[in-house]
């Protein structure tokens, strides 16, 4: 799921087009669109600051491993250390709304469709991915 320079030359021709700007048109996503790239990319990002920010939290509290030392940080910096962990919480239930929301649309039923099927049909792959960019070969 990288973001590649295809990812965002198709991204500036679509916000192009929604714009009325002439020029050409968007290709096809290969297995992902960017949208979807930048979306993983997010949670990955805010599932691990809720880890870090969590596991320097435990600090202040006694576990089997070490005595709870509220001292570790100024209290400013625990501060940040909280508000991090906070709104990356809220960041990251907000998404699993949006994840919802997109996987009800009907232009989108194809993907929800393959999240529980586990594969797309051969006319959907067609229709919505660059066969060039994801290729799939016909072994199982």
């Amino acid at each position: 799921m990288v973001i590649d320079g295809r990812d965002i030359r198709n991204a500036l021709r679509t916000v192009a087009q929604s714009l009325g700007i002439s020029g050409p048109p968007p290709a096809k996503p290969g297995k992902y669109k960017i949208l979807q790239k930048l979306y993983h990319l997010a949670v990955a990002v805010l599932v691990l600051s809720i880890v870090a920010s969590g596991l320097l939290m435990l600090l202040k509290i006694d576990t089997p491993l070490w005595r709870r030392n509220p001292y570790w940080f100024a209290a400013e910096t625990w501060g940040v250390i909280y508000s991090i962990h906070g709104f990356a919480s809220m960041a990251v239930i907000t998404l699993v709304m949006i994840h919802v929301y997109f996987a009800l649309r009907p232009e989108e039923w194809w993907l929800t469709r393959s999240m529980f099927r586990g594969w797309i049909s051969r006319e959907e792959y067609l229709n919505h991915c660059d066969s060039k960019r994801w290729v799939v070969s016909d072994k199982v």
